[in-house]
Parts: structure tokens; sequence; C-alpha cells
């Protein structure tokens, strides 16, 4: 509040506001980067499980 040397109450509820986007933006970001990141170890993991599975050639030949 001090560096806008808000004067009204206007004033006053903007720097409110503007203070409360830039939170919500800052946490925002943080909360997507995190969501990114549990997307490529899941998506590794699926990736290193169809790699442990036999080809589809290999189970169709299994089975005859």
């Amino acid at each position: 509040m001090a560096n806008y040397d808000a004067q009204s109450a206007v004033e006053r509820e903007l720097v409110l506001r503007l203070s409360s986007l830039l939170w919500r933006l800052r946490s925002t970001t943080t909360m997507e980067t995190g969501l990114f990141e549990i997307q490529v170890e899941h998506s590794c993991e699926h990736r290193k499980g169809r790699q442990l599975l036999p080809s589809s050639p290999e189970v169709i030949h299994a089975l005859f």
C-alpha cells in the first residue's frame, strides 16, 4: 500500500485488487508448473510400462 500511496478509498481498493490478482497469477503459475511435472512423470511411467510389454506381433504369434 505504501508503495502506491493510495489516497482515496477507490485507490486503496484498486491496490488491494491488484495485489490479489498478482498473487493469484503467481500461485497459478506455480500450480501449473506442478501439474506439468506430474504429467511428465505420468507419461514417463506409461512409456516404461509399454516398453515392458511384448510388441503386438509377438503377442499374436504366441497365441497361435
